[in-house]
């Protein structure tokens, strides 16, 4: 099975994603339509958001029994694999301290029309915030790994 997906692991992963993103469109495309108060036209996407949900708990889950196996295989990968974690998690937490919630004008029409609180708008913004982190660092670590293998 590990050779096999080792193997064949990008291909499956890409027909998997397209066959999600598909479900998505066809969600979106036979989704009921409905027009809210303001006149905006609001298509119900429970299918793709359901899809998106269970890909993210199992990715999650994927992630958690990776960090149990590396500690059980190899202690020292498992430690740093959870000091990842941890730090990804303070973070996160670091950034929807800081994060202010923008008041007035558009947002309010928002607050009211969707029902967004303001630690729902924090902890979206702090999310937002710890992906940006997290492609800054992949792509110094990128830069610097092909720069290091350029002059070995």
């Amino acid at each position: 099975m590990y050779n096999k997906l080792l193997k064949n692991g990008t291909a499956i992963a890409m027909i998997v994603g397209t066959i999600m993103i598909a479900l998505f469109g066809i969600g979106i495309m036979t989704g009921e339509t409905t027009v809210n108060d303001a006149g905006v036209e609001v298509v119900e996407v429970g299918l793709g958001l359901r899809i998106t949900i269970i890909l993210i708990v199992l990715a999650f889950i994927a992630m958690l029994l990776s960090i149990v196996k590396d500690i059980s295989i190899s202690g020292k990968k498992g430690i740093r694999s959870l000091i990842g974690f941890v730090v990804l998690i303070v973070l996160f937490f670091i950034l929807k301290s800081v994060v202010t919630v923008e008041k007035g004008g558009k947002w309010d029409v928002l607050y009211k029309e969707y029902g967004v609180s303001e630690s729902a708008s924090g902890l979206v913004s702090a999310g937002l915030y710890t992906c940006g982190a997290l492609l800054l660092v992949t792509i110094v670590v990128f830069i610097y790994s092909e720069v290091r293998s350029f002059f070995n």
